[in-house]
């Protein structure tokens, strides 16, 4: 003869889940794009999660604005009443401005064909060429070399295309074309 023996957990019909609340991630605004509103991606258990700023979406809370104050709250309440309350603290998120690139100008004789002006930046940055120190619109996008059409200073302009930051100033380069005759050096070798 065997015995089965059944073991029940009974638990109190109160008894409730503790809210939870954890940050996976803070998504910094593009600030050289103009944004200056803040995410935060969450993970969220046990309740409704409300926040002092912006506004719940699904997993996320959306534009908190830092106004002066990076801190807000978020309150995670269960159906029993239960509150989970956090202070978070949002980060300063500078924006990262690249460096203005360095230039190569250059210049030639009546009649040759016209060179490329040359422009170094650093990785992951695009260099803009423009016709005028400040303002305008680029001659050419996302080249590190220009051909001009004409002679003058041309200047050109670090971008980095996931934030949008620029340089602060941009770099000239100047054509020049000599209008006198350019005298022909022969080298002759010696034995």
């Amino acid at each position: 003869m065997s015995i089965a023996l059944l073991l029940v957990w009974c638990y109190p019909s109160d008894a409730s889940i503790l809210p939870t609340f954890s940050i996976k991630t803070i998504i910094c605004p593009q600030l050289c794009k103009g944004e200056r509103l803040y995410r935060v991606v969450f993970v969220a258990a046990g309740g409704v999660v409300s926040t002092s700023r912006g506004v719940v979406q699904n997993d996320t809370i959306v534009g908190i604005d830092p106004l002066t104050d990076y801190r807000f709250t978020v309150t995670v309440t269960s159906e029993s009443g239960e509150q989970f309350i956090n202070t978070i603290e949002l980060p300063v998120c500078d924006p990262i401005i690249p460096s203005a690139p360095l230039t190569m100008s250059a210049s030639i004789c009546e009649g040759e064909k016209i060179p490329e002006l040359k422009a170094f930046g650093a990785t992951n940055v695009e260099i803009d060429w423009y016709q005028t120190a400040t303002g305008g619109i680029p001659v050419a996008f996302n080249t590190s070399t220009f051909v001009p059409k004409q002679t003058g200073t041309y200047y050109a302009q670090a971008l980095i295309p996931a934030s949008g930051c620029v340089s602060f100033s941009r770099t000239p380069a100047s054509l020049t074309i000599q209008r006198t005759i350019c005298p022909v050096v022969s080298v002759k070798i010696i034995r």
